[in-house]
């Protein structure tokens, strides 16, 4: 029979079907169907609305630039399409993820606070015809407000027993302090046991590494959405590998074997995740080139917050490093050209972020963002790989 913490779908349906829906293998490929099914079904009138709002977006026209030539046919193109993500994400939330599971309210706040950061930074740039919205100060702030406010709520497992949620569990009637000392270890890809163990005030390093994993994937994403479908199909391939990930810990048999820590309900985060790979897939329908809809700041700060929180719910900040390190080195770059400009006045390349780089060396976007897609493929294979092989 259904647990009594099964989804509300799976009540609904449990009449009929007791046991199928109540498989968390199930709900999560008609978690995926479902975000998939919601934004091709809306997609078009969505786009309409943003037409019809004048929400288009902004491209930087300076004399020179070339940047801004390359992309003056994407002038006006309707931005904010990312609400449609989370609004995908969040209905297929509601039909088949377990909300008496803390991941899951944990994921979905994120997805939808830092999808109302992005949209305020869309709306800024939207209301001065820029390209700058919020100040990249205020932004940090607000994103380590959260990631610190996430980080302290994994520490302090009164606050999930206030609300009403059950403390997370690495088994079934285990206790809060197995959690924590769980928390306290890093582990890397290929590595059976954890490298480091964090006591006294080396804690400072386990909640760095997570502010950093939330803050820095969602930024991240953000500096990676700059071509169209780029950002949404890399996300698509993490989430999905993120997801597999998080079903190996939902299953203790399979984690034994593969020398994983079992994560009680981690089930659920395989479900929100393949509802986000579901959600990315379907507006690449629009977001492909030449784009119906960029997905603006609204999506990627959302996609990224949201991928960045799965990650360290799983202890696996260095997992999603590897599978996500088209978005690493995206960022990566942007780095190294201010670092590079500033101490010698210096570019080491042609323009940042990376895919910039190489439509200023000639190569033609939907070319740059097929050779990234087939690089993040590999990524998410060995990625999943390096948990198969431990």
């Amino acid at each position: 029979m259904i647990s009594s913490g099964a989804c509300w779908l799976c009540q609904l349906l449990s009449f009929s079907l007791p046991d199928a829906f109540s498989k968390t293998s199930i709900r999560l490929i008609f978690a995926s169907g479902t975000a998939m099914a919601v934004v091709l079904l809306f997609g078009a009138a969505f786009i309409r609305l943003l037409v019809s709002l004048k929400v288009g977006q902004p491209i930087r026209e300076d004399a020179g630039f070339l940047l801004g030539e390359l992309h003056k046919k994407k002038k006006n193109t309707p931005t904010m399409g990312g609400a449609l993500i989370i609004f995908a994400v969040l209905i297929s939330s509601i039909l088949w993820a377990d909300w008496s599971s803390v991941f899951v309210p944990l994921l979905m706040a994120t997805l939808v606070v830092f999808g109302a950061l992005g949209a305020f930074d869309d709306w800024a740039k939207l209301k001065s015809h820029s390209s700058k919205g919020l100040s990249g100060k205020l932004r940090l702030a607000i994103q380590t407000l959260w990631a610190v406010m996430i980080i302290i709520a994994l520490s302090t497992p009164s606050i999930y027993q206030m609300a009403g949620f059950a403390t997370p569990q690495l088994l079934e009637g285990g206790s809060s302090a197995e959690w924590n000392m769980w928390q306290a270890q890093v582990f890397l890809p290929f590595i059976t046991k954890s490298v480091f163990m964090a006591a006294g005030i080396t804690w400072l390093l386990i909640w760095g590494l997570q502010w950093l994993t939330i803050v820095g994937a969602a930024n991240a994403v953000n500096l990676t959405d700059g071509l169209d479908g780029l950002a949404a199909g890399c996300a698509l391939m993490v989430s999905v590998a993120m997801a597999l990930t998080a079903m190996m810990s939902n299953h203790q048999d399979i984690a034994a074997a593969h020398s994983i820590i079992y994560i009680q309900s981690s089930g659920e985060i395989a479900v929100l995740l393949s509802a986000l790979a579901g959600a990315c897939l379907g507006f690449l329908w629009f977001n492909s080139f030449p784009a119906q809809v960029f997905m603006g700041d609204t999506g990627s700060l959302a996609i990224g917050g949201m991928l960045g929180t799965a990650a360290v719910l799983l202890n696996r900040e260095w997992l999603l490093a590897l599978v996500g390190a088209i978005f690493v080195v995206e960022t990566l770059s942007v780095m190294v050209q201010v670092i590079s400009f500033k101490r010698s006045g210096k570019r080491i390349f042609l323009c940042t972020p990376l895919h910039h780089h190489f439509e200023y060396a000639g190569v033609h976007e939907a070319k740059v963002v097929m050779r990234f897609w087939i690089v993040g493929l590999i990524l998410a294979v060995i990625g999943f790989l390096s948990l198969q092989m431990q």
